[in-house]
């Protein structure tokens, strides 16, 4: 019988504008990530465009267990790195990560106002 390995939601502090860059090699590597946007609307002269923007603007969040290459993450093309306290990565709660999700689509995108 496998023990059941506890998998922790952790932060990713992204390059300046490359979460997406940072998203698609992770999830390559076979890592779970959630990318949150939200859906704005910018005024262009007198048109409206929509346009999809990072809710956290520099960060995504990673699932991550005790046995995962936490070294690979660090090298990842627009990783900057773990978000960390006292030496120590940054865990988000499982009820944060659920909040944000069931407010998103399939493709991350939410619904808040």
């Amino acid at each position: 019988m496998m023990a059941n390995i506890s998998r922790e939601w952790y932060v990713i502090f992204t390059k300046p504008r490359q979460e997406k860059k940072a998203e698609t090699n992770l999830i390559n590597q076979g890592f779970k990530i959630f990318f949150p946007k939200l859906r704005t609307f910018k005024k262009k002269g007198v048109l409206l465009q929509e346009k999809i923007e990072p809710l956290f603007p520099g960060y995504i969040f990673i699932q991550l267990d005790q046995k995962s290459n936490w070294l690979k993450i660090r090298s990842t093309k627009g990783v900057n790195k773990l978000v960390e306290f006292g030496g120590n990565p940054a865990k988000i709660t499982h009820d944060f990560i659920n909040f944000l999700k069931v407010r998103c689509d399939i493709h991350g995108v939410s619904n808040f106002e």
